[in-house]
């Protein structure tokens, strides 16, 4: 994956507030790029360099693909639902009135 394409799906850019969590999600969604792509074990290193003065992190990231993947043998196999699974299927349940007279 070229490094513009990577840029593109992590969606942050320089200047950006560093959050957190949306810098876990843009690696995650990294990884699951990877693993749509056949590369089922690849693994990201991101390091961040911190600068006090500046106030800023920059990310260096080590990127080891793997092994590209092919399936083999797709089956699949038919169970039988649960009572409790079938009514979901069917949507919510309603509340039941019981009056009394």
């Amino acid at each position: 994956m070229s490094e513009f394409t990577l840029n593109g799906l992590l969606g942050i850019k320089n200047g950006d507030t560093a959050d957190g969590m949306q810098i876990e999600a843009a690696w995650d969604r990294a990884r699951e790029e990877y693993a749509r792509r056949g590369y089922l074990e690849a693994k990201l290193d991101p390091l961040p360099a911190y600068d006090d003065q500046a106030h800023t992190v920059s990310y260096s990231v080590s990127i080891q693909r793997g092994r590209n993947s092919t399936l083999a043998k797709w089956s699949s196999r038919e169970f039988p639902l649960l009572p409790s699974e079938s009514c979901k299927m069917h949507g919510p349940s309603l509340p039941v009135k019981s009056s009394t007279k």
